[in-house]
């Protein structure tokens, strides 16, 4: 398995979306590791609140909902 050597930005609007697609890119085949690593989360309103994705349940509802099932 080949460890990314090259820096890697990844872009979200939010800090979840941004940790997915962290884990979305070391889930690719041959990827042990990104380093180094920068995450830019950049969905804030003009009054600093961050942004929210409202597009049904959320995964870790519904993993924490499977766990207690």
């Amino acid at each position: 398995m080949a460890k990314l050597a090259a820096p890697e930005t990844i872009v979200a609007t939010n800090l979840s979306l941004g940790w997915a697609a962290v884990l979305n890119r070391l889930a690719r085949p041959g990827v042990e590791a990104i380093s180094p690593l920068s995450l830019s989360i950049t969905g804030f309103g003009d009054d600093g609140v961050a942004t929210e994705v409202r597009s049904g349940p959320h995964f870790s509802d519904r993993a924490i909902s499977y766990h207690l099932a």
